[in-house]
């Protein structure tokens, strides 16, 4: 019994091995959605993922890209211009997306993100990443002082680009700043489950592989319909 008992325990032991072994090569995404259920999908990237090709990334089936353009108050990424243009005659519905820094004002972040980020009407919604992470690791101001700079920043790009923002985080970040702030459009990282209702899109792994992208890339979901993502990119806040 004991002999048998140690081959079930190894051959799970093992199981998870492989397992993690897989989800680390990107190999098997254990949360992710059906496609029928979430049919419309898409990738976030910055210069993190090189150069990128953009009709294979179209061919392997992702519709929509978030690319990031700005970070804090003078930090432009610099594939931007390139991932901007290209992905859009490749026929990928594109958004822009800011790193918001805890460091710097809300107004002089905004002053940057618009100077770099074309204001194109049939671009998603502009992308507000709001996370522990990088310049934000250390930093944590009080919740009214963030509050005030993130509304600041809000109001100025909506007044330029007349759409409501996306607003990226985890957990942490939303627990701790965004709970008692009403989100029209929530962009939730969950890598291991699926998140709760109320979400707009849904990163569901930082371990993907798309045909085109040479580097893992983040995987996203929208929460509708094909037809409610068009509506999303068309509809302004005038």
């Amino acid at each position: 019994m004991r002999r048998r008992l140690l081959t079930v325990a190894g051959c799970l032991i093992g199981l998870v091995i492989v397992g993690l072994a897989l989800c680390f090569l990107g190999i098997w995404i254990p949360n992710a959605p059906l496609r029928s259920q979430y049919p419309v999908r898409g990738i976030d990237v910055s210069h993190h993922q090189g150069r990128i090709d953009w009709s294979a990334v179209k061919a392997s089936g992702i519709q929509f890209a978030y690319i990031k353009a700005t970070e804090g108050a003078d930090f432009t990424d610099a594939t931007f211009g390139e991932n901007w243009n290209n992905s859009k005659a490749a026929g990928i519905v594109r958004g822009p997306y800011h790193f918001f820094t805890l460091s710097s004002s809300g107004q002089s972040q905004a002053a940057h993100f618009i100077a770099t980020v074309p204001a194109d009407d049939d671009a998603l919604p502009p992308a507000i990443d709001l996370q522990f992470s990088g310049a934000n690791k250390d930093r944590r101001p009080p919740s009214d002082e963030f509050q005030r700079e993130l509304a600041t920043f809000w109001d100025a790009l909506v007044a330029h680009y007349r759409k409501v923002p996306v607003v990226y985080t985890a957990t942490d970040f939303q627990k701790q700043y965004l709970r008692f702030m009403p989100i029209e459009r929530l962009w939730i990282r969950d890598v291991a489950l699926r998140p709760d209702s109320g979400w707009t899109f849904w990163q569901f792994s930082a371990r993907g592989r798309v045909q085109g992208v040479p580097t893992f890339v983040d995987l996203n979901a929208f929460h509708s319909s094909p037809q409610e993502f068009v509506k999303l990119a068309q509809v302004r806040n005038d």
